[in-house]
């Protein structure tokens, strides 16, 4: 030992036993730094403390500042000052700045926080406030960009706390707020803790968490706010705590767990509301996909769905005993494959473990410990822990469990132990097999005892030889009639029934089931063959679930399959569609929306078939959401009768719409800009237009319109316009008009009428001959002259047997009207008023063939007639000198007979495509 050691703790010797009065049981280190004198009831500081001390613990004395502070100056060495449980009014103070690091004053009588006083410690780390009387936090009781870590402000009366209470605090990292009177909690409270990391409020009196209360505390990883009285989790209440790892709400009134209050707990690991009142469980848990505990217990869970725990792939400790649970879907675990851990303990599950046709823990294939305790299991079927090939553990005490069937225990081959204190098991053959697998893979084995037979009543079920184990009629209930599944309409009337037998004569119960919920329950006065019926009145589509009959005695319970009952409603329109009417190159809406059950499917047809020009062209655009058909840039094409369908299993409903697409008028063929015609001649002038509603056409002659006379007359619906007979007068402007309400188009023709001349002698023949050739080649290619024709003969009969109606001349003229262009024909698919012709005269005439050697000729006057193929005109005048070989001598007219330029002749198109037959007319 050194000098200097020996020197000191001499010296310490002299100050702990030299003041015996002041300081008789003060303790010093073995170094001299740090003097405890705890619970020694002095009033003051004892004066010969050494200045170097660096620690100082005065707590349980009667220290007091009143009337005179307290002065720790003269320790300008200290690093800790405790002073808890005593009679302090204010913090210490100071006349010069030391480095006190950690500050006790817990268990005082402090009202308030002075920060000129934390001034004086530049350095302080650690301040214990708590067990004080401070009433309210307010701003500027501590010193700004103070160098504080850990408050503690414990079983304090603090009741409010002002928004900029903790502008100075940038450097704390934990706060403690538990056992205060805090009833509320401000917008943005904590904001200016950005640096703290655990934060506690336990056992105040919070009843609801406002969004943004925490706002700003990234770094936060720890926060518990334990039994309080907290039942609101408003929406984003925990909004920012992207770093928090713990978060305790234990023994609160939080009534549900959804989404919007876990909004941002990405990295949330362990999760605690056990003690709450919760009921439901919404089961979108993606903003907590890192959690890795959950406590769910001593709270009123009714069930476990299919998706109550989605998201939750880290899971791996999941407490949910003492709650209500009743049932649990199979897969419900699926989500949760990590899961090591399951306590399912004192809640009432019973038929979801016991019937066949549920497994509850598929999914759990790394679950090493399940607890069951205390639940009503009666029967352990063979798929009651499929899924659980890694199961280490299973407790089943407290449960009435009267079956295990042979090899229930198959699937976990790992199970090591098993705790199970049951003592009412049948033992038939049906258990045989278990006290041999006990002895083999049980350690220690558990004491079970049969009650059935009666034989065996109480007897230990490991020390009853297997030969003992005999089937008898099982006294349990046995279905013999199980409910069917069915499709009814709404409103209608539904009975389902069940029938069960047992050979025990004591009373059975009938439970039906919707949904995994009792929804009936019935009792019978004896056993033997029973049946139960569930009658449901004016269905609606809210029936529509799985049902189950579950029939149990004192022996035990057996379980229906489910059958599903469907309650569908016919569709019922809400939205049908309008007739509309719109331009064309718009977009045409049609709505329809249908209610029923099932939600009935939309479909639209077009003048009763689904394969419709707009479809081959993606004009179609279907809004499912906002049951909207639209057909972009409508055509005439798309004009007709629209049918929407709403079909469902219930049936079929159908609503109609007319779609009318209406067109300016618009030429489909150019009218000819000129055309010539010699005297007496015919001429066809031609105006094709569309558009719709159906375009109105009206003739002009310069300017002037045009009239019908026996030269002038129209056909093809105003189409076409014949002027037989031209006289010079006929020339001149020809104008055509088409309208509609959408507008008008105008089309001209210049017609020009040329002199004819006369010929004589062998020139007059040649020229009769190319004139007769020229006029029959234009027979052949128009059917035109057919009416030009037909109207000279009846002129003529008019000389001898008056006049002929115009009609007359517009029956024969309709053999034309037959021809269509592609563009009308489709007009007229799509439902538009197309007034078009566009087919020419050139077209029209192409159907007409000359008259051959033959017969077929008919009496003058006759229209013409069609025989073997070919045409033979109408004669021009009341007589016909027959055709003969142009190549042959033609004998000379009577002298009565003069020429005229009427004749007409065609090339021969049969046996000599070189000859000519001939016409010519004896004059009038």
């Amino acid at each position: 030992m050194s000098l200097c050691h020996a020197l000191f703790l001499l010296f310490c010797f002299d100050i702990c036993y030299s003041n015996i009065f002041q300081c008789s049981e003060c303790e010093c280190d073995d170094l001299g730094k740090s003097i405890d004198c705890r619970n020694k009831s002095l009033f003051e500081i004892p004066a010969n403390i050494p200045k170097w001390i660096e620690t100082l613990d005065f707590s349980g004395n009667k220290l007091t500042d009143d009337p005179t502070p307290l002065d720790f100056s003269m320790f300008p060495n200290i690093v800790e000052l405790n002073l808890n449980k005593n009679l302090l009014h204010s913090i210490p103070s100071m006349q010069t700045d030391v480095n006190l690091t950690t500050l006790s004053l817990s268990h005082n009588r402090i009202l308030t926080v002075n920060s000129q006083k934390l001034e004086k410690f530049p350095s302080l780390k650690n301040l214990d406030l708590s067990g004080n009387h401070i009433t309210e936090l307010k701003h500027g009781m501590f010193p700004n960009c103070s160098t504080i870590k850990s408050l503690n402000l414990n079983n304090n009366n603090i009741g409010k706390i002002v928004n900029i209470s903790f502008d100075g605090l940038r450097s704390l990292t934990e706060l403690k707020l538990n056992r205060n009177n805090l009833t509320s909690l401000s917008t943005y409270i904590f904001s200016p803790l950005v640096n703290l990391e655990t934060l506690e409020m336990s056992q105040n009196q919070l009843t609801e968490i406002t969004a943004y209360s925490f706002f700003n505390l990234v770094n936060l990883t720890t926060l518990r706010i334990r039994q309080n009285a907290i039942h609101t989790l408003n929406d984003g209440a925990f909004f920012r705590l992207i770093n928090l790892h713990v978060l305790q709400l234990d023994r609160n009134q939080i009534r549900n767990v959804t989404k919007n209050w876990l909004y941002s707990l990405k990295s949330l690991h362990r999760l605690s509301l056990s003690h709450n009142a919760i009921r439901e469980i919404e089961g979108d848990w993606e903003d907590c996909s890192n959690l890795t505990d959950l406590d769910l217990s001593f709270n009123q869970v009714p069930a476990i769905e299919e998706n109550t725990f989605r998201h939750l792939d880290k899971l791996k400790k999941l407490i949910l005993s003492n709650n209500h649970i009743m049932s649990i879907s199979e897969g419900a675990f699926t989500h949760t494959p990590e899961l090591i851990v399951l306590d399912l303990n004192y809640n009432k599950i019973s038929w979801t473990f016991e019937d066949d046709n549920n497994s509850a823990f598929v999914g759990l294939k790394k679950l090493r410990k399940l607890n069951l305790a205390g639940n009503m299991i009666t029967t352990i079927h063979q798929n009651a822990f499929l899924g659980l090939e890694s199961l280490m553990e299973l407790d089943l005490q407290g449960n009435p469990i009267r079956t295990v069937l042979s090899n229930s225990f198959s699937l976990t081959p790992q199970l090591g132990l098993l705790y199970m204190n049951s003592t009412w098991l049948i033992c038939d053959c049906n258990i045989d097999w278990l006290p041999e697998w006990l002895s083999l893979n049980v350690k220690p084995i558990p004491k079970l005892k049969c009650e059935y037979p009666e034989r065996l009543k109480n007897q230990i079920l490991v020390d009853i030889p297997r030969s003992d184990f005999l089937c008898v009629d099982s006294p349990k209930p046995r279905i013999i009639e199980e409910p069917t599944s069915q499709v009814v309409l709404a409103d209608s009337n539904v009975t389902l029934s069940c029938r069960a037998k047992s050979s025990s004569d004591r009373p059975m119960s009938f439970i039906w089931k919707r949904h995994n919920q009792e929804i009936s329950r019935i009792l019978t006065d004896s056993g033997g063959e029973q049946s139960a019926q569930l009658n449901l009145y004016n269905v609606t589509f809210d029936h529509t679930a799985k049902y189950q009959c579950i029939v149990s005695n004192t022996f035990g319970t057996t379980y229906s399959r489910k059958a599903d009952l469907s309650v569908v409603v016919l569709p019922v329109f809400v939205k049908k569609p309008s007739n509309v009417t719109i331009k064309v190159g718009s977009n045409a809406r049609l709505e329809c929306a249908a209610d029923g059950h099932p939600a009935p499917q939309i479909a639209w047809r077009k003048d009763g078939g689904n394969d419709f020009r707009a479809a081959h062209e993606r004009r179609m655009r279907v809004m499912p959401t906002d049951d909207v058909f639209f057909i972009l840039n409508v055509k005439p094409t798309d004009s007709g009768i629209y049918t929407c369908t709403a079909n469902n299993r219930a049936g079929t409903a159908t609503a109609n719409a007319s779609l009318t697409v209406l067109e300016a008028p618009s030429f489909i063929k150019i009218m000819d800009e000129n055309k010539m015609i010699t005297t007496g001649e015919a001429v066809v002038l031609e105006c094709n237009a569309s558009g719709s509603p159906k375009p109105k056409l009206t003739w002009r002659k310069d300017g002037k319109q045009l009239v019908k006379t026996d030269r002038h007359f129209f056909t093809s619906q105003d189409q076409l316009l014949v002027i037989t007979d031209t006289v010079h007068s006929d020339e001149g402007v020809y104008e055509c008009e088409v309208s509609n309400s959408l507008g008008v188009e105008k089309g001209y023709t210049r017609l020009t009428v040329l002199q004819a001349y006369a010929v004589t002698g062998n020139e007059e023949n040649l020229t009769g001959v190319i004139m007769i050739t020229f006029v029959c080649c234009a027979v052949v290619t128009s059917a035109v002259w057919v009416v030009i024709i037909y109207y000279t003969s009846i002129r003529a009969r008019q000389n001898n047997n008056g006049p002929v109606p115009v009609h007359a001349l517009k029956s024969s003229a309709s053999y034309h009207s037959d021809s269509k262009s592609d563009h009308s024909q489709s007009s007229k698919d799509s439902g538009t008023g197309n007034s078009t012709n566009r087919g020419s005269n050139e077209d029209l005439l192409g159907a007409v063939k000359c008259g051959g050697t033959g017969g077929g000729v008919r009496e003058p006057g006759v229209g013409a007639s069609m025989d073997g193929g070919e045409v033979s005109l109408p004669l021009l005048t009341r007589a016909l000198v027959m055709p003969q070989p142009c190549g042959a001598t033609i004998p000379p007219p009577p002298p009565s007979h003069t020429r005229t330029d009427h004749n007409r002749c065609c090339r021969h198109h049969h046996a000599n495509p070189n000859s000519y037959l001939c016409l010519y007319l004896p004059p009038n």
